[in-house]
């Protein structure tokens, strides 16, 4: 009888060591689990005209439309302190680049006339602007090496005002002459002025360096434009990593083609963007990327339009309940 007792007495102190460590263990794994790190996705917006402008500009319009980015409207070549030459006249040869339409270089002769410019380096030409006054035949020539010239534009004598010339495809030049041809008589030969204008084929924007971040990064997943490319226009993207926004891993080696409105996975192995690096538990997080958005156009004139883009990512931090979010550049 002893024996029966002490046995169910041991029985039931086994039964309850039993029970208290499920409930211990059970606790233990409640508390695991609350403590797990969990990725969810998340995002940053930006869209004002002020973020464009907080990355770096490389002739890129960000004003004429506050909140879209361009390629830079052809633009006057400064023509001053180039170096001009002409086969007369030399005392006013920097009246035809002095801004002054009342002042002019030329004479009255029957020979031939010649007037020169040297830009001092290779320029892609959208277009001539002149004004000349002149009974002679007359033309504009352009060259590289200033021994070949091409005639790309026939200027019309007489007091006409301005007379533009656009180029699509753009011209090459270095050198830029005004000819006026023999008469046989004499004749007025003179240019009153000259404007040489060019225009951008490429231009690139790249994010600050600070712009697109987050503390509690666990990857980068996702990247969405949104643009309009009109014919002979493109625009592509790379991008590249940091742990500290000081050190930057390579810019993909492709630039990237994603259509307006879909999203490029930024996870793809080919495309080498890197989150993050170590053992798990251990990891190092690349927690700032770049975008470099490259915009081109092929005839000079044309121009894409990046409004904005959006990166989606995954952060550690387990939320309450998830919640959507990007970082939009542009608007």
């Amino acid at each position: 009888m002893v024996h029966k007792k002490v046995f169910l007495g041991l029985l039931s102190f086994f039964v309850v060591i039993m029970i208290a460590s499920v409930f211990y263990i059970n606790k233990l794994n409640k508390t695991s689990k609350n403590n797990t790190v969990e990725a969810t996705s998340s995002s940053k917006i930006i869209t004002t005209q002020s973020e464009w402008e907080a990355g770096t500009l490389v002739n890129i319009d960000s004003s004429i439309v506050p909140g879209d980015i361009k390629i830079v409207a052809e633009s006057k070549i400064d023509t001053s302190g180039k170096t001009l030459s002409a086969s007369i006249d030399e005392g006013n040869k920097q009246n035809v680049v002095d801004g002054n339409t009342d002042s002019s270089w030329g004479a009255v002769i029957l020979e031939s006339t010649w007037w020169k410019i040297d830009l001092g380096s290779n320029y892609s030409v959208s277009k001539f602007r002149v004004m000349v006054n002149t009974v002679a035949v007359s033309s504009i020539q352009v060259s590289l090496n200033d021994v070949d010239y091409t005639s790309v534009a026939s200027p019309t004598g007489g007091d006409l005002g301005w007379q533009e010339f656009i180029f699509s495809p753009m011209v090459d030049a270095r050198y830029v002459k005004l000819v006026f041809n023999a008469t046989g008589i004499p004749a007025l030969k003179n240019a009153n002025e000259l404007e040489i204008y060019t225009a951008s084929s490429i231009a690139t924007h790249t994010s600050a360096a600070t712009q697109i971040t987050n503390a509690d990064l666990y990857e980068w997943q996702t990247f969405t434009p949104a643009y309009t490319e009109p014919a002979n226009t493109d625009i592509t993207f790379k991008f590249r990593t940091s742990t500290n926004s000081t050190d930057w891993s390579a810019w993909t080696a492709t630039p990237q083609t994603v259509p307006s409105g879909t999203s490029l996975d930024l996870t793809t192995p080919s495309l080498g963007i890197v989150s993050k690096t170590g053992d798990p538990g251990l990891e190092t997080f690349y927690k700032y990327i770049q975008v470099e958005s490259t915009l081109t156009s092929t005839d000079g004139v044309s121009t894409p339009t990046l409004s904005d883009y959006t990166i989606g990512y995954h952060t550690n931090v387990k939320p309450t309940a998830p919640t959507a979010a990007s970082v939009t550049i542009g608007s």
